[in-house]
């Protein structure tokens, strides 16, 4: 049986093959998010993945301050997130990782739940390339 950590790793190459195929005109689309564009909706798994990066190497919430806030994407999302999948995949690789929560904004949240909201994320992205 393939674990959570693994699928987790599957979601994020998957959403990012989605993300790479991304025409520069299409990243205003519109996605099953209300609140989010394709590229509002990309800069928030961004950074929610250098968010994972900085807590597991021990940062705080109040120690990044401001700087992951706002637009983390640049001129390249597609880029920005190839940057920020493998380090979002190896925190949730190392031991334990999966049975902490993660300190997000609102609270903690089940590390075990990531590969679903990326999965649900890559399923929201996939008619933006079209």
């Amino acid at each position: 049986m393939t674990d959570i950590a693994e699928l987790h790793a599957r979601a994020l190459d998957a959403t990012g093959r989605i993300v790479d195929g991304v025409a520069a005109d299409r990243w205003h689309a519109a996605t099953p998010c209300a609140d989010w564009d394709a590229r509002g909706l990309v800069n928030h798994l961004v950074a929610g993945n250098l968010w994972a990066a900085e807590l597991a190497a021990d940062g705080t919430i109040e120690g990044a301050g401001s700087r992951l806030d706002g637009d983390v994407l640049g001129d390249d999302p597609a880029a920005a997130y190839a940057a920020s999948a493998p380090a979002a995949a190896a925190v949730f690789r190392r031991p334990g990782a999966l049975d902490a929560p993660c300190a997000v904004s609102y609270g903690p949240y089940p590390a075990r739940s990531m590969p679903g909201t990326v999965s649900w994320t890559c399923w929201s992205m996939a008619g933006t390339s079209r």
